[in-house]
């Protein structure tokens, strides 16, 4: 009976391990522990039959369904009983004599027993049929685990027999021409594995290897090799270009694809082993380029397209990355629509700002990619000319000269020149101790070129000095027969025509810029232009001219100049260029202090430009983030541990910085607003007396500031702003300039069309949101936003004020509490307009207008900044903040939102991080 109670223990504890009871219902876990219960009840069960007690059916049924019947606790046994029924059921009326049950009680439990047995036996099946599917289940993991056990086994197993191999190939060199060299065998620290660092030699078909040599920091012709450069058969190599300290850039054709990989050398001492470079891919173009062009200072490449069927094709810009790992797409320029070059081309050149192409007969053009134009056609070496080997463009004395290589008859080197900005031709340079009978590899670092023979192996180095000058040109007698006495002016070499004379300048210069601002006649009305010219002539001993006689000619040119300048309808503010003249043979002396502050408050320095969705800021007018070999550290331009209050100590604007900060002054901030081509600059120049750059196309990148003192007590800051909505920018762009804009200007002039449509209304919508970036200073956003509608006639004038001021009062009674105006200007705003360019109306409307209200401003005594030091620490701190908030780490995490959600989404999650950033 003992045996049989374990092996139920054990059946219930197998269940149990199995968790089968918690998937029983609860009619079949009290069947299932009927037993126990029958082992518990049975001597009272005999004694209520004995007795005849009511009680026996009652503690039948707490058998069956465990309900209690009473508070019998016997212990005697069931299994002591089920083995006396057992051997009943064997031995019929065969009862052992210490038999605690009587005969009677037998038989009347006999039909009772048969139903009680059904009943366990039911709920056992129910209860295996449940460890059957747990069973199962645990078999299956069990298999699964036993199988991964084993395939790890026979890795281990298969990379020990691997690597024993491979020890016993090693190590056997019989009947083997090929080699292996282990050079470095490193542990861990635990000794539990091993780096081995080895090369095999190799059957393989010949490959073409680049040597790469590192010039000395010391020593423009010394030395070092860095290592070599393996290009498998079939790659033609479009580019190299050494982009960073042991670090070289390829871009090759392989397949009819075009592919760009990064190749970095370690930095190591001179030594004779040729290591080869980690090579990683860094994008892969479908398409196979013809041409190829890489200025690793601003890390950007050029590459040609579609050059086939007599077209020029396209050329794709891209940019680098600053750990030139990945290229960005920037812009495309149709070759065929730009350049009128003779297909195809043999070479393009990038520059700072032009993109320069070279065809098969020589012809040279250049398009710059800021104001969209394109140079005339000229000849650079004639490739008809030469019968032997021409090299490439390249560029000598910071991008001024361009220069092309080729061998003349006598097998020297000679390097053809011009200058890049007007396209003269410049005296040739041939090398001399450079002999050489066969191409050759051409290169320049700054202006040293080197000269790569690869037949004797020789490398020439030489060093050119370029003076990029204008023109000579003197006063001469013009001509054999010329009248003695009646000297004239005369261009040396070229046609007597007054309009191509050098002194034509003058005319040029006036008729771009004011004789004197508008705002200076609105405050000194009876002052005239103080311009006077004065000639000096330089003793001659060859050609003694009359002083009165170079005066006589001056002055009869100079009139004829005048007359031209006042077709022009500009007011001229008494300019007088002929009748003030002076001559004398001695030059006026002035202080220097004056001439430098003349020279600059003239010369505009350009403050900040938007790019890559991020605003850049420049140091003294100049890019200083990029170095010249490209040194940057990707891990520490990605640090935004920098506050804004640090970023604005380091802001500097050349020499306007000392100024404006002994400035003891006023400042009046006046800036420019508007689309491009709306003649911005030209009304800035005109109002204030600046001197920015004007064109019929863009012109101006980014900001520019130039200074004007108006008095002794008051100084002008004017700030010229790139149009808005370019092809190139982009919203959050135009954001960042508009913010700058509008945060520290006392008077915006808005040049717009004579329409105010939906674009006009989301631009300023889209401004708005950029306030939050610098949200929370009295000192911003104060001024006055000035309306200057473009192109309107004096009879249309009030009809287009009105058109326009409905629409902005519409605007403004949808959201009285929250618009640009309230925003960013305070509330204020004037509408203008003015009549069309070239016209006397024009000039009117702007000194009536434009410079009153100007003046106006400037004479509230609490307008403004106090002195020139607050403006300039205003300025600093409004622009470290908002490239802080779109530097680098956050265009990071700006991508990744772009990802996501949409722009206008996107701008509330910029204006929320940077309304949190200033809190």
């Amino acid at each position: 009976m003992k045996e049989a109670r374990a092996r139920f223990d054990e059946f219930l504890c197998f269940l149990d391990e199995h968790d089968v009871p918690n998937e029983l219902d609860d009619q079949t876990a009290t069947a299932l522990r009927m037993p126990e219960r029958m082992q518990t009840k049975m001597l009272p069960l005999h004694d209520a039959f004995i007795d005849n007690s009511s009680s026996f059916n009652a503690i039948l049924n707490e058998i069956v369904d465990g309900t209690p019947a009473g508070d019998s606790d016997s212990q005697a046994g069931l299994w002591e009983y089920v083995g006396g029924v057992a051997r009943r059921i064997k031995n019929w009326g065969t009862l052992s004599g210490d038999d605690p049950f009587s005969f009677n009680f037998r038989e009347a439990m006999e039909p009772r027993l048969t139903r009680l047995q059904r009943c366990w036996i039911d709920a056992v099946e129910r209860a295996l049929s449940k460890l059957e599917v747990a069973i199962g289940g645990h078999r299956l993991i069990q298999s699964r685990r036993d199988r991964e056990t084993q395939l790890h086994k026979d890795q281990e197993a298969a990379k020990d027999e691997a690597y024993e191999k491979l020890r016993t190939f090693l190590a056997d060199s019989r009947d083997r021409v090929l080699s292996a060299k282990i050079s470095t065998i490193r542990f861990n620290h635990e000794c539990s594995a091993a780096s081995i660092k080895w090369t095999e030699e190799a059957e393989k078909e010949p490959t073409r290897t680049v040597h790469v040599y590192q010039l000395s920091k010391d020593s423009r012709i010394h030395v070092t090799l860095l290592g070599k450069m393996e290009f498998a058969p079939g790659v033609e190599v479009r580019q190299l270009a050494a982009v960073k300290t042991c670090q070289v850039v390829a871009v090759v054709v392989r397949e009819g694809k075009t592919v760009i990989r990064k190749s970095q050398f370690p930095a190591q001492v001179d030594t004779v082993e040729e290591v080869e470079a980690e090579e990683a891919q860094v994008r892969t173009f479908p398409n196979a380029c013809l041409l190829c062009s890489i200025r690793a200072k601003d890390r950007r490449v050029a590459f040609t397209f579609g050059a086939e069927g007599g077209r020029l094709g396209r050329v794709a810009l891209y940019r680098f990355n600053e750990s030139f790992s990945s290229l960005e797409a920037m812009r495309n320029i149709d070759m065929d629509t730009t350049f009128c070059l003779r297909a195809p081309f043999v070479d393009v050149l990038l520059t700072e700002r032009s993109l320069c192409a070279l065809d098969a007969s020589g012809d040279l053009q250049s398009f710059d990619m800021r104001t969209r134009q394109t140079s005339t056609k000229v000849s650079l070496g004639s490739s008809a000319d030469k019968k032997g080997w021409v090299g490439g463009l390249m560029c000598f004395t910071d991008e001024l000269v361009l220069s092309r290589a080729d061998i003349n008859d006598g097998k020297q080197l000679c390097i053809d020149s011009m200058s890049s900005e007007d396209h003269r031709k410049l005296p040739s340079a041939v090398m001399t101790d450079a002999v050489v009978d066969g191409p050759v590899a051409v290169g320049c670092v700054d202006d040293v070129l080197y000269v790569v023979n690869p037949r004797n192996g020789v490398i020439y180095a030489a060093e050119l000095r370029v003076t990029v000058r204008s023109d000579a040109y003197r006063i001469q007698r013009s001509g054999k027969n010329a009248r003695q006495g009646s000297p004239r002016l005369h261009q040396h070499g070229g046609e007597e025509d007054p309009t191509e004379h050098w002194l034509r300048v003058f005319f040029h210069v006036f008729e771009k810029f004011p004789a004197r601002s508008l705002v200076d006649d609105a405050l000194s009305p009876q002052v005239s232009c103080s311009v006077a010219l004065a000639i000096v002539v330089t003793e001659n001993q060859q050609e003694k001219t009359p002083e009165s006689d170079v005066a006589q000619v001056c002055r009869e040119f100079f009139g004829h100049l005048m007359t031209d300048l006042r077709r022009l309808n500009k007011p001229l503010a008494g300019l007088e260029l002929g009748k003030t003249l002076t001559c004398s043979t001695c030059l006026e002396t002035r202080s220097v202090r004056r001439v430098l502050l003349s020279i600059v408050s003239f010369v505009p320095v350009q403050i900040c430009r938007a790019e890559d969705n991020t605003l850049k800021l420049l140091q003294d007018g100049e890019d200083t983030a990029i170095t010249s070999n490209g040194d940057i550290a990707s891990d520490s331009s990605d640090s935004v541990g920098t506050e804004a209050s640090e970023i604005a100590q380091t802001i500097r604007f050349g020499l306007l910085s000392p100024l404006l900060e002994s400035w003891g002054g006023r400042c009046v901030v006046v800036t420019s607003m508007g689309k491009q081509s709306t003649g911005k600059s030209y009304f800035l120049n005109h109002l204030t007396g600046t001197t920015f750059a004007i064109s019929g196309s863009r012109c101006t990148d980014g900001a520019w500031m130039s200074l004007r003192f108006l008095s002794t007590d008051m100084l002008l800051v004017v700030l010229d702003f790139e149009g808005l909505g370019l092809f190139e920018r982009s919203e959050q762009e135009d954001i960042f300039l508009s913010v700058l804009n509008a945060s520290v200007s006392m008077f915006t002039v808005f040049r717009m069309e004579s329409r105010f449509d939906k674009d006009i209304d989301g631009l300023f919508s889209r401004f708005q949101k950029g306030v939050q970036l610098i949200k929370n200073d009295l000192r911003l956003f104060r001024g006055l936003l000035f309306m200057s509608v473009k192109d309107v006639n004096m009879n249309d004038r009030q009809g287009a004020v009105d058109e326009l001021a409905v629409k902005l009062n519409a605007i403004f009674e949808s959201s009285r509490e929250q618009n640009f105006l309230t925003e960013m200007y305070a509330g204020q705003v004037v509408i203008n307009c003015t009549p069309p360019f070239g016209t006397v109306e024009y000039y009117q409307s702007m000194e009536n207008d434009a410079a009153k209200t100007l003046l106006s401003i400037v004479a509230e005594a609490a307008t403004g900044f106090s002195t020139g030091k607050a403006f300039l620490d205003c300025l600093r701190i409004v622009l470290a903040k908002i490239s802080f908030w779109t530097g680098r780490a956050w265009t990071k995490a700006r991508r990744t939102w772009c990802s996501r959600i949409s722009n206008n989404d996107f701008l509330e999650f910029f204006a929320l991080g940077a309304t949190c950033r200033s809190l």
